[in-house]
């Protein structure tokens, strides 16, 4: 079965006022010991998919979950084990699903590995639920309260997760969510416990999220197309915003972190004519969050992109000044309740149904992308005549066009597209580095004021622009040359 599940992640401090507004601090509760297979090599985890055998009271139960078409979505199939003689080995023949069998079949090569099945971590939990009717939904509100385990390492848990049980609609769930965002401080997380215990038995952190291709369901009007590029920028954000949010916030997750907001962003703007409006709250949001994990950004891209090279010359050791000191640090910006409220607003949205002409979809982006590919040639022919913040834009507008043809593949042939995207990513490669240099000149010259070794570096890097501004301009050029898709 597929379930559709918001998981919160609830500060320990805030715990008992959040039971007692669910009143689940009065629900029966329910101690639940579940223990977590892999191979040693965690094929299934890398193929998404999770592997556990549950104690429920006085019963066992195997279950197998496969990612799905929406970071608030899962296929879960469950099986009743005999209970004599105590725990038995995992055995995923059990699950004849077709949700799940070919995922797990594909994952192992067969049932070969199923030998190499070892448990990897287990979890403990209290889990006080209750069956909420909101409206025509049947929501089930489950609190754990716990602690998961591995090689001698442990790791709290303490969430919330809400479930729905019936209803054709989600908005009084996703209300009933934004309303414990808000009042509580509560924030979304698509970090499962079984992906939290499969970094803690590897002992290191999980590699961030990047972006993958967007499907399109067979007929689909544009309404569900539209929708269709919000959930895949979603898929992007939603795992990489829980791991900053958890106070992982190194560079990677970061990074791609905003690079899901921008297309998201991306989306917003160039498909604003078929979203009936409702971006226009989403995007004020997203542009300071944007905004602020991009100061932390800009530190780290200084630090590996400029200063080796400058070390490379004979420049003196110093650090360039930048602007973090102003801004939230990044597990702050990512629990932001505004955030977090934009994050269900755009889930719940995802997942409606959708309305609109057939072909609409591909007629309003070839108009969109059309006019971003004019104006990113144009730019370029004066490219070294501009000042810094046009420069900035023009790069902008570069991964505005990317993004939007990667996301509108699937409406023109995969082939010319791709034919396209050849000569783009080079360009925004190549306008990337000027902007990082662009940005550690600026930070330079900022420190010169109080330490004069810093202007070694102002020398450098105001030769180095010029010399990139006429690579930037070549390499847009070749964009002029790219055979249109569209």
């Amino acid at each position: 079965m597929k379930e559709l599940e918001l998981k919160l992640i609830v500060p320990a401090r805030k715990r008992q006022r959040v039971m007692k507004s669910l009143q689940l601090d009065t629900a029966p509760s329910v101690e639940l010991e579940a223990r977590y297979f892999d191979t040693p090599d965690d094929k299934l985890g890398h193929a998404g998919l999770s592997l556990r055998i549950r104690r429920e009271g006085g019963a066992w139960v195997q279950t197998l979950k496969a990612a799905a078409d929406s970071p608030a979505r899962r296929f879960e199939h469950n099986v009743a084990l005999e209970s004599k003689g105590g725990l038995t080995r995992p055995d995923l023949s059990r699950h004849r699903d077709k949700s799940v069998t070919k995922a797990w079949r594909e994952a192992l090569g067969g049932a070969g590995d199923m030998a190499r099945l070892e448990e990897r971590h287990r979890t403990c939990v209290t889990r006080h639920a209750m069956t909420l009717e909101l409206g025509d939904e049947v929501v089930e509100a489950a609190f754990d309260l716990g602690h998961i385990e591995s090689g001698g390492r442990r790791i709290p848990v303490c969430e919330l997760e809400l479930e729905l049980k019936e209803g054709a609609s989600v908005r009084e769930m996703f209300a009933l969510a934004n309303r414990l965002v808000q009042t509580h401080g509560l924030w979304l997380s698509t970090l499962s416990k079984s992906t939290r215990g499969a970094a803690l038995a590897q002992a290191q952190g999980a590699p961030a999220d990047k972006a993958t291709p967007v499907h399109f369901k067979p007929g689909a009007n544009s309404g569900q197309q539209f929708r269709a590029m919000i959930n895949n920028c979603l898929a992007q954000i939603m795992p990489n915003a829980s791991h900053v949010a958890a106070g992982h916030d190194d560079a990677d997750h970061v990074h791609q972190l905003r690079v899901g907001i921008r297309r998201l962003r991306t989306v917003l703007k160039e498909a604003a004519a078929g979203l009936e409006g409702r971006q226009q709250d989403w995007e004020p949001v997203l542009r300071k969050v944007f905004r602020e994990l991009g100061a932390y950004r800009d530190q780290e891209e200084v630090r590996k992109a400029v200063e080796p090279r400058l070390a490379a010359v004979g420049a003196p050791l110093v650090a360039p000044r930048t602007s973090v000191g102003d801004v939230p640090l990044p597990q702050v910006a990512v629990r932001d309740a505004a955030f977090q409220g934009v994050l269900l607003d755009l889930l719940a949205f995802s997942l409606e149904e959708g309305r609109g002409a057939s072909g609409e979809a591909r007629r309003l982006l070839r108009k969109r992308i059309g006019a971003l590919h004019r104006k990113v040639v144009d730019d370029g022919r004066r490219f070294p005549e501009l000042d810094v913040e046009r420069q900035h834009r023009v790069r902008k507008r570069l991964k505005r066009l990317r993004y939007i043809t990667e996301l509108a593949q699937p409406l023109f042939s995969k082939r010319a597209v791709e034919r396209y995207l050849q000569h783009l990513r080079p360009a925004q490669d190549v306008l990337g580095q000027h902007n990082d240099e662009a940005v550690a000149l600026q930070g330079f010259r900022d420190t010169a004021s109080k330490d004069g070794r810093a202007w070694f570096g102002v020398g450098w890097l105001t030769a180095t622009q010029a010399q990139s501004a006429a690579q930037c301009k070549k390499a847009i050029k070749e964009i002029q040359g790219a055979a249109h898709f569209w």
